[in-house]
């Protein structure tokens, strides 16, 4: 039932990936196989990352945000949610998004090529940060 809700959803908002991820992931998934959850921490959050079909990221996105939000948070009640358009992230962060658990995908292979465009950008990015971070580390000591 959540499942069709969810294909509703992201066809309503043309999405093709809809991934779950941080603290709150295991809990989410089990609230889409109808399962009870209980929560541990209400301070966490169940963050949700979504990439809209090519061509489809909104021209005014803060005008598809509350709507689509809204949607999500009825899926995955009681937890609160998080909602991330991924295209609008760095590379770092979408890398923790496709670290969790993938819930929609319009093809397996929209899905294999976001991961692939993800790990080789997050691949390149590492090398950038591990030098400032080194950097860093020398000016402090």
């Amino acid at each position: 039932m959540k499942n069709h809700r969810l294909s509703k959803i992201a066809e309503d908002f043309s999405i093709e990936l809809i991934f779950l991820f941080g603290s709150q992931k295991e809990n989410g998934y089990r609230i889409l196989k109808g399962e009870n959850i209980e929560i541990k921490d209400p301070l966490t959050d169940l963050d949700i990352g979504v990439v809209f079909k090519k061509g489809f990221f909104p021209q005014k996105p803060y005008v598809i945000f509350g709507p689509l939000y809204f949607e999500l948070a009825e899926v995955f009640h009681p937890l609160t949610t998080d909602l991330i358009f991924l295209e609008k992230t760095d590379s770092t962060f979408q890398f923790e998004a496709i670290k969790g658990i993938c819930i929609f995908n319009t093809d397996m292979e929209t899905l294999e090529n976001y991961i692939e465009k993800v790990l080789t950008f997050a691949a390149d990015w590492k090398v950038f940060r591990d030098r400032i971070d080194q950097d860093f580390l020398k000016i402090k000591r």
